[in-house]
């Protein structure tokens, strides 16, 4: 989905909804590798209706560009939220809860 032009926001809200058709699910979020992502991805996401994304130091809140929390941080939370509740987390990381 980050090859060349797939920045474009076209393609990026025909593959949004072909995933949500998908998972019968709104895709409200996008994570690429931090490599891949083209300088000013954030703002063709937030055109497109995505709420956040994941850099490569944080996520980030489109609407207003702020970091919700440092990608560390948020792995961190993860480990211990994965540990303590495996399956309720699962559930959770999957929109299913």
């Amino acid at each position: 989905m980050l090859g060349a032009g797939a920045a474009a926001p076209g393609a990026l809200a025909r593959a949004r909804d072909e995933l949500a058709a998908l998972v019968g699910a709104p895709i409200r979020g996008f994570v690429a590798p931090a490599w891949l992502e083209p300088r000013g991805l954030g703002d063709v996401l937030a055109r497109i209706g995505l709420d956040w994304h994941e850099t490569g130091l944080a996520i980030e809140r489109l609407r207003d560009r702020r970091w919700i929390v440092s990608v560390a941080a948020a792995a961190r939370a993860v480990r211990r939220l994965l540990a303590a509740r495996p399956a309720v987390t699962t559930a959770a990381a999957l929109g299913l809860a």
